[in-house]
């Protein structure tokens, strides 16, 4: 079996409950911003990139080409705040 690619974005052994609360906010707020979808710039790849960027980590370069990486989802407007 060929390995598949992989990133370590974080391994300490910190809580996560931050992050976690982090990534349900952001979650939240992409899906009441109606974004589009858009296999090339707008799909899961951005809200993951989306997600840990607004979780205060630092996304890193993936080892594949990833559309949609590097790029923020257009959250209209910050609809929850922390």
């Amino acid at each position: 079996m060929i390995a598949q690619p992989s990133m370590t974005i974080l391994n300490d052994s910190e809580s996560c409950a931050s992050y976690n609360a982090s990534f349900a906010l952001t979650l939240t707020n992409i899906l009441y911003s109606n974004i589009p979808y858009n296999p090339f710039s707008t799909n899961s790849n951005a809200v993951a990139n989306t997600a840990l960027t607004n979780a205060g980590l630092n996304p890193g370069t993936p080892p594949v080409w990833v559309p949609g990486w590097g790029r923020s989802c257009p959250c209209s407007k910050t609809i929850f705040k922390e």
